[in-house]
């Protein structure tokens, strides 16, 4: 059960969709976005993003890390347990940017399964989520040198519009 697609792939967002209907349907629609990041360094800001756009459109799923309330490194141990907490029947759909091999630069991963945010700089935060896409944003191997890492916000952007596009065609396939 897992999908990768290059972000410009021009039925990118229908593949992806395809996916994300599969994984609503499966849980009777019972699904949370959790979109991990910051908008403090552009390698980071695509989870944040991505529940901007899609909070703009309406789609109508909880969605938690938007831009103007982020979950991050910081916060994310109390912000997962508060979520749970909240609606302990659904399952958590994690978006997260990530490092890779440079030939995966620009594929968009929707898989059944958690992830562990912040491996690619070094942080040790618990894994998340029931089911995760992880868009590949870098290369991993100069994740060390962050400052220089040749990351464009166009890119990031163009990233999250895509995703942005495969909920909306997710949930306008769907009769939930």
């Amino acid at each position: 059960m897992k999908v990768n697609v290059h972000y410009k792939d021009i039925n990118a967002s229908h593949i992806l969709g395809a996916k994300l209907k599969e994984i609503i349907h499966e849980n009777d629609g019972q699904i949370i976005l959790v979109c991990i990041g910051s908008d403090r360094v552009i390698y980071d800001s695509l989870g944040p993003l991505v529940g901007t756009l899609l909070l703009d459109i309406g789609i109508e799923v909880p969605i938690f890390g938007p831009l103007n309330s982020p979950i991050h490194s910081e916060n994310i141990k109390i912000e997962i347990e508060e979520i749970k907490e909240k609606f302990p029947n659904h399952k958590l759909v994690v978006i997260d940017g990530a490092f890779g091999e440079e030939s995966d630069v620009g594929f968009i991963v929707v898989k059944r399964g958690s992830i562990k945010p912040g491996l690619g700089v070094d942080k040790n935060i618990s894994a998340v989520g029931d089911y995760s896409i992880v868009p590949i944003i870098g290369n991993y191997e100069i994740s060390k040198y962050i400052s220089k890492l040749p990351i464009r916000l166009r890119n990031i952007f163009e990233i999250a519009v895509v995703i942005r596009e495969a909920f909306k065609y997710a949930y306008s396939c769907c009769d939930i």
